[in-house]
């Protein structure tokens, strides 16, 4: 989760168009899917919740984070 949020705190203080949105997107792809081989779609819920809740006053956090993980096994599919 920290890995995940370091990447969100970037993101949102940076630019989120072009290449480095590009890159953003990736790496957020990327920590969903290290949730979900691990623990399935519930795993990756639980990320979300996690990150969403240690941040309440960034309330672009999930949208970046459902908008990343569309299409992994077993999450809001």
């Amino acid at each position: 989760m920290s890995a995940l949020t370091a990447i969100l705190s970037a993101m949102e203080s940076g630019p989120k168009a072009g290449p480095a949105g590009k890159a953003y997107h990736s790496a957020i792809r990327r920590q969903g899917q290290e949730a979900a081989a691990i623990g399935g779609g519930e795993a990756v819920e639980a990320v979300l919740r996690q990150v969403v809740d240690a941040a309440p006053d960034q309330a672009g956090r999930e949208a970046a984070l459902v908008e990343a993980w569309v299409g992994l096994p077993g999450w809001r599919s």
